[in-house]
């Protein structure tokens, strides 16, 4: 330990190369004890002085039968519910601290060691590019499937380590010895390593412990035979066995429970636990890790550990296993991610497993998402201790048994043993009667009598929030409103609860339309949240989706794309869920008529396929199916009704599914399809959405009659105090009076907020209702126009009298931009005399003498 890095320049220069290709990824491969590990180290400690954030893993021959053991110590306290989740999360875990401008490299040695899902979520790892990732295999071992196909990929680059050179063996000897050794010494020296620095290591120190090496003057000389031809392994169990007995039965016991928690590896109360780990290390047999707050201790390399467990009689093991079991068995707690490890002691010793370390490496497991393990260690103790029965009820409810989940979390409550217990399992009943149950009443029962019953004031507030949220889920908005203002003007309400009731006054207020001190409330939830976020992580999706909707109501549509391009931006960066984001975005960029809303809303829905914790897929499917349709594309947004016809609507997706379902129609039957959104608007607003329901009422202006929709676009706006709502009422009252002046003027307020999709449904409204023959055709110019430049959405013929054809628009604002003649005909593949023809008309329609009069007009 502590020796010099001596030679490899060369393929330390090609890993760097690699790794500072952002993000470049490396594989170090070659033999046992070719020197893969000191390499990275090598590498790992280069660019840690560059600025790098170095996280350094390793896999276990102990560890290879627990699912993640080797990134156990990354994993989430609570268990995530879906793949995606985890994830997320130890990819935010590795990152961590990193800052926008520090390089992340995960280093994992011995990765053939890994177990299956460890190498699931490494090759996730390196396909979400948010960090490089260095592996060291060994090889003729066996390779992983998994690990197999890593080693093809595109992005690795591959470094193959052969025997050291015989010079670079002497150099090392040198720096390992603090002397050169002498000519005689060191061609057997040479002969017996075959190029293993980690057999040059082993075989010095062993050599120099039996005085086969000594020193004479200034070198080192060989008097004796050394073991030529010798395996690491044997080197090794020859070093331990000359160890004094104290340190050697401390190897013994670290070679059977490796990696173990530091508290775990003595035994013996009498020996100081400390000293024999110092020597170890110092000796470079064992190292000790902190790993996100556990401290760990392992063998310093793999062949360590493999050579003591070959080494040892099987009564010895068992031996040191029933010791371990015994410690296990005396503690109440077990330090986080041990209880695995521990389970599988007493599993291997034949004894007993006690209840809460059966019911702790049940949590673990289902942390992992390994189910049936945790199946298997959560039911012989699911009668005894509360966490057990939590373990199968959460499995259960994964795998929607709704009465199997109710049983266990019956039996979960009984067995609570404190106020912390009790409000777990009140969270998960709640969500298992709203969303499996479809009974948000009984789910809101079970909160509150859980907070009835718990002494915690936090814990209370927090259980009042939790029922306010589904109260906000189930449009019961006033209630929640008044719930979480309450909460809110509390001086000592903690973070989880203040975040939590912030997410829900902003949620009810934009459902209801009102902006009365939203934005104040949306600012102290986004800056507050991240005190909470690892409890909620899904939290973010929802909290960015508010920040949204919040711009969308405030009527400045700029910002609200400026918001929903950022915040998606940054829920990708971090692999966070972002399907309520994503939907509400796809919302804003329509608005907008942003052509990158159509790719959003496919990305919603992407997102709710693979985690869902709001239920609000159909939501997402509603706002893929409305973007499709805009664009013309009548047979997917079939799939996508039909999908959503499978699964039903609810209160929250009426509105978007009729609006949906309305632009599908429209390219048939633009009457019918206008009934559509007016109705479906109509029964959201019932529901209390009032915002989703009055955008459908106001995008039917698109297809149909403006006397007919107005008067029910002025009535479900009435109240609302929203920028938004209020100019869809401004639009109704002018189009009941007949003043489409005042229509006009809300056109060019959505322009000028950059709503040009607003815009479009309000021209083509005041177009249809205009009596004033050129008035009207210019605002329907002006709605086609809008549609046009979104280079996306469908651009329909709006109804006046003797509108523009949807070409006279197209090259009328090709001619508006200041292109030629020449320019338009090479663009619309048309010839310039006919690109003239249609000026022509577009100006005799317009009323205007020539191009330069068009800008005003269409720009």
């Amino acid at each position: 330990m502590g020796v010099p890095f001596v030679g490899r320049t060369g393929e330390v220069r090609t890993v760097l190369r690699a790794l500072v290709d952002a993000p470049g990824h490396v594989t170090v491969t070659g033999q046992s004890g070719v020197g893969k590990s000191r390499l990275l180290a090598e590498v790992a400690a280069q660019l840690d002085t560059q600025g790098w954030r170095v996280v350094s893993l390793s896999g276990y021959d102990a560890a290879r039968h627990i699912p993640m053991g080797a990134l156990a110590s990354l994993l989430p306290a609570e268990p995530p519910d879906s793949e995606a989740l985890l994830i997320a999360h130890v990819l935010r875990t590795i990152v961590a601290e990193a800052g926008d401008d520090r390089r992340v490299l995960a280093c994992i040695d011995d990765s053939h060691l890994l177990d299956d899902a460890s190498l699931a979520l490494v090759a996730e790892m390196i396909r979400a590019r948010e960090c490089s990732v260095a592996l060291a295999v060994t090889t003729p071992d066996e390779i992983p499937p998994t690990l197999e196909r890593l080693l093809h990929a595109d992005t690795m680059t591959h470094v193959e380590l052969g025997p050291m050179p015989g010079d670079e063996i002497l150099a090392l000897a040198a720096e390992h010895l603090g002397a050169p050794l002498a000519d005689d010494a060191g061609v057997p020296v040479v002969e017996a390593v075959r190029g293993l620095p980690l057999l040059l290591g082993e075989l010095l120190t062993d050599a120099a412990d039996s005085g086969t090496i000594h020193r004479v003057g200034e070198c080192y000389v060989v008097d004796g035979e050394l073991p030529v031809g010798a395996r690491v392994t044997e080197v090794i169990s020859s070093r331990v066995r000359r160890l004094p007995r104290e340190l050697s039965d401390a190897m013994e016991r670290l070679a059977v429970a490796e990696p173990v928690d530091f508290s775990l590896i003595r035994v013996d109360p009498d020996a100081a636990r400390v000293s024999v780990l110092a020597e170890l290390e110092e000796r470079g047999l064992a190292r000790v890790d902190n790993m996100n707050g556990v401290w760990t201790v392992r063998t310093a390399h793999a062949l360590i550990g493999r050579a003591v467990r070959a080494a040892m009689p099987v009564s010895r093991r068992l031996e040191i296993l029933g010791q371990l079991c015994r410690v296990v068995a005396d503690r109440e707690q077990l330090s986080p991610h041990a209880a695995m490890s521990a389970a599988a002691w007493f599993t291997e010793y034949g004894s007993p497993m006690p209840v809460h370390v059966s019911a702790s490496a049940a949590w673990e497991a289902l942390t992992a998402l390994d189910v049936d393990s945790a199946v298997r260690l959560a039911t012989p103790a699911a009668r005894q201790h509360w966490r057990a029965a939590y373990v199968l009820a959460e499995v259960a409810r994964w795998r929607n048994d709704a009465a199997a989940a109710e049983v266990w979390l019956a039996q979960a409550a009984v067995l609570a043993p404190d106020d912390d217990a009790v409000r777990r399992v009140a969270l998960t009943r709640s969500a298992l009667e709203a969303w499996q149950r479809q009974d948000p009443k009984a789910a809101i029962t079970v909160l509150t009598d859980a907070a009835a019953g718990v002494n915690d004031p936090v814990l209370v507030d927090l259980l009042l929030c939790e029922a306010a949220f589904l109260a906000t889920l189930w449009g019961e908005f006033d209630d929640a409103v008044l719930t979480a203002r309450l909460l809110l003007a509390k001086d000592d309400l903690d973070p989880l609860s203040a975040s939590t009731a912030g997410v829900n006054l902003c949620y009810a207020q934009v459902m209801l339309g009102s902006t009365d001190g939203l934005e104040q409330v949306v600012r102290r939830v986004q800056r507050s949240f991240g005190e909470v976020s690892s409890e909620r992580p899904e939290g973010p999706d929802l909290v960015c989706a508010i920040a949204v909707g919040e711009r969308m109501l405030a009527a400045d549509t700029e910002g609200a794309v400026h918001t929903a391009v950022t915040e998606l931006a940054e829920l990708r960066r971090t692999g966070s869920p972002r399907g309520v984001c994503a939907a509400l975005s796809a919302d804003a960029l329509l608005q907008a008529a942003d052509p990158r809303a159509a790719d959003v809303a496919l990305e919603a829905v992407q997102q709710l396929r693979r985690h869902d914790p709001y239920n609000a897929l159909v939501f997402g499917l509603g706002h893929a199916a409305l973007m499709v349709a805009l664009r013309g594309d009548a047979e997917r947004a079939a799939l996508l009704l039909t999908e959503v016809e499978e699964r039903g609507v609810d209160a929250r997706s009426r509105a978007i599914v009729g609006r949906a379902e309305a632009a599908a129609l429209a390219l048939q039957d633009p009457v019918a399809a206008a009934k559509l959104a007016v109705d479906s608007g109509v029964a959201a607003v019932a529901a209390n959405h009032v915002s989703l329901g009055s955008i459908a009422v106001f995008e039917a202006l698109f297809h149909g009659s403006p006397g007919d929709i107005a008067p029910v676009l002025a009535d479900v706006c009435t109240g609302p105090d929203a920028p938004l709502m209020g100019r869809f009422r401004e639009v109704a009252a002018g189009l009941v009076a007949g003043d489409q002046n005042r229509v006009l003027d809300v056109a060019r307020s959505f322009e000028d907020s950059g709503a040009r999709y607003l815009a479009a449904i309000t021209l083509a409204a005041s177009a249809r209702a205009d009596d004033d023959g050129l008035r009207a055709r210019r605002s329907a110019a002006r709605a086609t126009a809008h549609t046009l430049r979104s280079g996306w959405l469908s651009a329909p013929v709006v109804d006046c009298q003797d509108p523009l054809s949807v070409r006279e628009v197209e090259i009328a604002v090709l001619g508006a931009d200041g292109l030629s003649n020449r320019e338009i005909a090479e663009r619309t593949f048309l010839s310039p005399r006919t690109v003239g023809n249609h000026l022509h008309h577009a100006y005799a329609k317009l009323g205007v003498d020539g191009r330069e009069d068009l800008a005003p007009l269409l720009g």
